[in-house]
Order: structure tokens, then C-alpha cells, then sequence
């Protein structure tokens, strides 16, 4: 059966705004990208069920505040942003000295981080114009930022399976020594 109206397949507007999710299931598979020759990706299991239902109950939250998915959706975006930006924030801030009074750099970090979340919150609150094409753009640009720790994640893990397979299949040195040898060593600057 032939489709009459391609456009209609599966029209954009209808997929509901998941960059929330995507955004917070990228700053787990950031950090396992980061740290990809000591983690496996079975290790992001855990840290994933947790991130995902506590997204789920921020959108949840959000939503019954708003009442509109795209707003809430937006909100929890935000709010994960936020959530997971602490910590490199909280490595490159220093604590402050003003006088005698040593001020820690957390009051700096949780005060920016909330009169920017309630900025947002206003805003969303008094803007009453659909946000549609926002979430559109949210949810496609989003999708784009979960790609690339998994492109670099499976990139390395091949390129790493690869060097293993090339070392197993690799010719023994000249002289039956390799590089395991634990030995007495020859010398190679005759």
C-alpha cells in the first residue's frame, strides 16, 4: 500500500518532548565517555535508572505546576542542566575571601544556579505563546548531543578491540623474544 501524504507518516508535532530525558541520559554517557578505558557501558546501567525516573518526576512536577507538557518539558530541561553542571562548576570556581570572611564557592554556585532556574520559571510561567517549534528544536538537538559520547564511546572501544587483535595476531620478534618478555633483555644499539 502506497502512503498518499508522506508528511502525515509521522508528523513531527506529534512526538512529544523528550529532550529532558535525552539531556540527562547524556551526562551519564558523557562521564562514561570520559572515563571509557576504565568503564564498560553495562556500567551506566545504574547511574541510567536513576537519572531517568528522577526526570520523570521533575517533568511530572513540572507539568502539574504548568499544566503543559511543552513548559514542563522545558523546566526539567533546564533543571537537569543545572543538576549536572554543579560539578564542573564546583572544580573551576574558587571559594571567595572577602576581608577576613571566607565565603564557599557553593553559596555562589546554588545562589547563580536558582535565581537562573526562577528566571526561567518566570519566564515560562508569563510567556503564553506555544513552545512547539522550541521542543522541536530541543528534541532534535538534544538526540544530536547523545550521539557523539556514543559515537567517541563505540569509536574507542573498536578501535581498541582492534589494537588487541592486531597484538595476538602480530609475528614473534626476531629471536623469539617479545614485548612480554620479562627477561634479560637484547641489546638493540649494536
Amino acid at each position: 500500500m502506497a502512503l498518499k501524504n508522506r508528511s502525515n507518516f509521522w508528523p513531527v508535532s506529534r512526538i512529544p518532548p523528550v529532550h529532558p530525558f535525552f539531556i540527562s541520559a547524556y551526562s551519564v554517557f558523557f562521564y562514561i565517555d570520559l572515563n571509557r578505558h576504565e568503564l564498560t557501558l553495562l556500567d551506566s546501567i545504574f547511574p541510567i535508572s536513576i537519572v531517568l525516573p528522577g526526570t520523570a518526576l521533575l517533568y511530572l512536577m513540572f507539568h502539574s505546576i504548568f499544566r503543559d507538557i511543552q513548559k514542563a518539558a522545558i523546566a526539567t530541561a533546564v533543571s537537569s542542566i543545572m543538576f549536572f553542571f554543579y560539578g564542573p562548576l564546583e572544580s573551576h570556581i574558587p571559594n571567595v575571601l572577602i576581608g577576613s570572611i571566607k565565603i564557599k564557592k557553593t553559596f555562589f554556585i546554588l545562589t547563580g544556579e536558582t535565581l537562573l532556574l526562577l528566571i526561567c520559571l518566570r519566564g515560562l510561567w508569563t510567556y503564553k505563546n506555544n513552545f512547539t517549534v522550541v521542543s522541536k528544536f530541543l528534541n532534535a538537538s538534544s538526540l544530536f548531543l547523545l550521539l557523539i559520547p556514543s559515537v567517541s564511546y563505540f569509536t574507542y572501544t573498536t578501535d581498541h578491540l582492534k589494537h588487541q587483535l592486531l597484538l595476538k595476531a602480530s609475528p614473534p620478534f626476531p629471536n623469539g623474544h617479545s614485548l612480554n618478555w620479562t627477561g634479560k633483555k637484547p641489546d638493540i644499539y649494536y
